[in-house]
């Protein structure tokens, strides 16, 4: 009998459960800029949905520690962002590329000579990335020889 009335105890817990175990996800870090200690700018792989997640200290907020992010989904789409900025800054243009990133995320690329900026609207504000020269963008984008 006891082990009955142990068994109905126990029955209710196997059912209302609502924790689920994952494994955690494995990212690589891709490259970092820091710049006077205070900008930060990361890309990070993570591997098993092939994103591309770039954090980044929201320069809108000069004194404050906000941290924003979007993503890029693919290896392909990845080379072609790269691609697309250094071509630019090599060209030193003073421009906008708008990139829609999904539904309500758009990714504007600022140009001013040898800097661009990154700047991100969510669908209610923009978030700017500090500005960076082509040695920069290559740590970022993990080609520069470390």
């Amino acid at each position: 009998m006891k082990k009955i009335l142990f068994l109905y105890m126990l029955l209710p817990l196997a059912f209302c459960s609502q924790l689920t175990i994952k494994d955690p996800v494995k990212k690589e870090l891709i490259g970092n800029v820091i710049t006077s200690g205070i900008n930060w700018f990361e890309c990070n792989k993570y591997e098993e949905a092939g994103d591309y997640l770039f954090t980044f200290r929201n320069w809108k907020y000069k004194k404050i520690f906000k941290y924003e992010s979007f993503n890029i989904t693919g290896d392909k789409s990845f080379i072609e962002l790269y691609n697309l900025i250094i071509l630019t800054l090599k060209k030193k243009e003073e421009k906008e590329i708008k990139i829609e990133l999904n539904k309500t995320e758009t990714l504007t690329l600022i140009f001013k000579g040898k800097t661009m900026e990154f700047w991100v609207w969510n669908g209610a504000y923009n978030s700017y990335s500090c500005p960076m020269n082509i040695k920069g963008i290559n740590w970022l984008f993990g080609k520069s020889q470390k």
